[in-house]
């Protein structure tokens, strides 16, 4: 999502960002709904991914769990705090371009996410090809 930004202003720098979400709205949104994926939020799928990983570090250890569970708090909040500083205040000085998704990005985009969603809501169907290499590890 970030490379969008960087193919029309050039910087991976994020002060030089701010109120993209008055000029950017549909890019907003779509941004928001990866970086609920990225949060981990229930029906996408990093949500199954960690819950899967945390469940397993605490059978074998409960603090490595909960320092673990600290991270993804932590991870959670940097990435709230970076969508607040990206799309909201005053639109930067810097943002000369003001053009929002095409249909190509906005295509491309929503599919990713539904790849997402789909892994979230029916994780069995990627789980399962995995199951028989896991096994042999345990």
């Amino acid at each position: 999502m970030f490379g969008i930004l960087y193919d029309r202003y050039k910087t991976r720098v994020i002060r030089y960002y701010g109120g993209l979400v008055q000029i950017m709205p549909i890019y907003a949104t779509l941004f928001m709904l990866f970086i609920l994926g990225n949060i981990s939020f229930p029906g996408t799928a990093s949500f199954v991914g960690e819950f899967l990983v945390l469940l397993g570090v605490y059978e074998m250890n409960s603090f490595a769990c909960f320092m673990a569970s600290i991270g993804v708090i932590i991870g959670a909040a940097y990435s709230m705090w970076l969508y607040n500083r990206i799309f909201f205040g005053p639109v930067s000085d810097y943002l000369r371009l003001y053009a929002d998704c095409n249909e190509r990005e906005q295509l491309l985009l929503v599919q990713l996410f539904i790849f997402v969603l789909v892994m979230g809501v029916y994780p069995s169907a990627f789980t399962d090809v995995m199951h028989a290499a896991v096994s042999l590890l345990i």
